[in-house]
């Protein structure tokens, strides 16, 4: 494992900051596969925002694409879907995205 990080360490450094490297430093410390062929929601470690134009009238269907107020900046959400039963360490979960979000960001963490 060790090889393989000093292998990878420059694509992981231009990572450093964006969804792919998040997602791959969680990865790392917990097991949970990448899940790279699958779609967003799909995959184990999932990252996204909330993104909407807010409430329009003639447009908005309540539970699906209508919020009020809009969404917060700069906010996403790290979803861990936890079939495979591995132990978490959730501390470790929040320092890591501590540590790798932007500064300006927040974030929720939901496990699944």
């Amino acid at each position: 494992r060790q090889r393989y990080l000093i292998k990878q360490a420059m694509q992981i450094y231009r990572w450093r900051g964006t969804r792919r490297g998040l997602r791959f430093y969680i990865h790392l410390f917990t097991g949970l596969p990448l899940d790279e062929h699958l779609p967003e929601l799909q995959k184990h470690i999932s990252i996204f925002e909330i993104t909407g134009r807010g409430f329009v009238l003639g447009e908005a269907e309540l539970g699906l694409n209508a919020s009020a107020g809009g969404g917060r900046p700069f906010h996403f959400i790290v979803r861990i879907r936890n079939d495979l039963q591995t132990s978490l360490d959730l501390v470790l979960i929040h320092q890591i995205i501590e540590r790798e979000k932007p500064a300006f960001c927040t974030y929720d963490l939901e496990i699944i």
